[in-house]
């Protein structure tokens, strides 16, 4: 059947109204998605109120199932470790549904500091000061709204653990008015802490770095496990096969100054081979 000349208008007439139709919704969103990565790499945050979800902390329909670890904490521990060594570049964003908001991390965070402390893990500092900053953080992933994200992008598996490859980890301050400040890095699923650095003005303190790492181990469940667990005095390591858990103590005159990791051996092994290039004449 042969079209009229009217006929054909009108056929073109409403393939260019649709094809405006579809360039009106895809403009502004690639527009927003340009503000949106400028932001996250300034490490800010972005105003979506009244404009399209288009970013995964406002979608968590893209996340992927996760599959949390049976009773090995080995396993979970190495799992997160070597998730988050996954790549170099962090975005700040806000908790999903399935990760612990700030008010619930810093709670959980406090009583286990308190209980690390108790225990010998760290040395006996005074009572916590008000938080001074809390923020979490993930690996970025490239990503356009809700396209272009490949489902082997949205995860990790390790030794049969599936983990979002965004995994998020808290990181939070307590400083006081005296100068003694407390950092902890903790996994914003669980809770656990990763890292904890601490400055204590000068003064006694009855603290063992052998101690300290034997009370972490025992905190993260790693010591229960049928893994071998070795600890070295030089180095001040506590090796369990491919989690390493470091403890570096120095005292000066202003004070004294600890850092205890939680580290993946390969991330160890980098941190090692940065050192010594460091220290060549």
């Amino acid at each position: 059947m042969k079209l009229s000349r009217s006929e054909w208008l009108t056929i073109t007439a409403f393939a260019l109204s649709f094809l405006i139709a579809i360039l009106g919704l895809i403009t502004p969103l690639a527009l927003l998605y340009g503000e949106e990565r400028a932001l996250l790499k300034e490490g800010g945050s972005l105003d979506t109120q009244g404009k399209a979800p288009i970013s995964l902390s406002q979608n968590e329909s893209l996340l992927p199932e996760v599959v949390l670890p049976g009773n090995d904490s080995y396993l979970d521990l190495l799992g997160r470790l070597s998730v988050w060594s996954k790549s170099e570049e962090k975005t700040v964003r806000e908790a999903y549904s399935y990760e612990l908001s700030m008010d619930v991390i810093a709670k959980m965070t406090q009583a286990a500091l308190e209980s690390l402390r108790e225990s010998g893990a760290l040395p006996a500092f005074a009572e916590l000061p008000p938080i001074f900053d809390a923020r979490l953080s993930s690996n970025y992933i490239e990503t356009f709204g809700a396209f272009e994200i490949e489902e082997q992008h949205k995860y990790i598996e390790v030794e049969g653990i599936k983990l979002p490859y965004d995994l998020g980890r808290w990181s939070l301050i307590w400083q006081s008015e005296e100068g003694y400040f407390i950092t902890v890095e903790a996994d914003a699923q669980t809770g656990r802490i990763f890292a904890v650095d601490m400055f204590l003005p000068e003064g006694e303190y009855d603290f063992s770095p052998g101690t300290a790492l034997v009370m972490f181990a025992k905190y993260h469940g790693i010591l229960e496990s049928s893994y071998n667990v070795s600890y070295d005095t030089a180095s001040q390591c506590l090796f369990c096969e491919e989690i390493v858990l470091s403890c570096d103590y120095k005292e000066s005159a202003d004070g004294v100054d600890i850092r205890i990791r939680a580290m993946t051996a390969e991330d160890y092994a980098g941190s090692v081979e940065v050192e010594k290039a460091v220290d060549k004449p």
